[in-house]
């Protein structure tokens, strides 16, 4: 298992690859210190701007992202990038449009609490990435792969801590829909999550269990997968 300092200095590899060959939106809070639309809570690098979606915004350390004005009810992006220490918030009715991503579409070492909606379409690698030192709480939608262009790994990968309050779809991934593999975190879900529902095309496993998933209630949908539905490496496995 990776420790914190290689997940850390992963991350600056990471940061400094994309610093280096993409147009970069990151956080200052130097505006109204919360909303994502506010432009003046961002530093851009040339050509990188609020509407431009071949930009890759990095949350920086220890500032928080709130809710959102009205001035603006989506944000599109190439990748959205979460450092640790961070705790973000995808305000209810803000959708957050990842695509076209390099690397991961969205990548969270950090706090993700999602309320909004999230698409995140035809990236090379992993479309959603939760990092063992981070966490991720859904209690919006999240859409993978289920618009345009395949996901070129697993849909959603965490190693991390996961909770489902709500709704996740995966489609168009060439590896496995959804994918948990910490043995010491949980992957909880309360709600429901399709994968193979819309489109199919699953190259894998629908869910690749990997380590602890509880299954309090909900929905678990799945269709059109290369490889079984769920498989399953771990023995931390517990449905309610």
């Amino acid at each position: 298992m990776k420790t914190l300092l290689q997940f850390l200095l992963l991350f600056i590899f990471i940061s400094s690859s994309i610093m280096a060959n993409a147009q970069t939106a990151t956080w200052t809070g130097l505006g109204n210190k919360s909303d994502w639309d506010d432009e003046q809570n961002w530093t851009f690098t040339e050509d990188g701007s609020l509407s431009n979606p071949s930009t890759v915004f990095i949350i920086t350390t220890a500032t928080p992202v709130g809710p959102s004005t009205a001035n603006q009810t989506t944000l599109r992006v190439k990748q959205l990038i979460i450092e640790s220490g961070v705790t973000v918030i995808n305000p209810m009715n803000f959708s957050i449009r990842i695509k076209g991503s390099r690397m991961n579409g969205l990548d969270n070492f950090g706090i993700f609490n999602n309320n909004g909606t999230i698409y995140i379409d035809q990236t090379l690698n992993e479309g959603l990435a939760v990092r063992c030192i981070g966490s991720f709480i859904n209690n919006g939608t999240i859409n993978i792969g289920q618009e345009v262009g395949m996901i070129g790994n697993n849909g959603l990968v965490t190693s991390g801590v996961f909770t489902n309050n709500a709704v996740i779809n995966i489609d168009n991934v060439c590896a496995n829909g959804l994918r948990n593999i910490n043995l010491t975190t949980n992957f909880t879900n309360l709600g429901d999550i399709y994968i193979g529902q819309k489109d199919g095309n699953i190259q894998g496993y629908g869910w690749l269990i990997q380590g602890q998933f509880d299954n309090q209630y909900g929905i678990i949908a799945m269709n059109s997968m290369s490889n079984e539905s769920i498989f399953v490496q771990a023995n931390n496995i517990a449905t309610k």
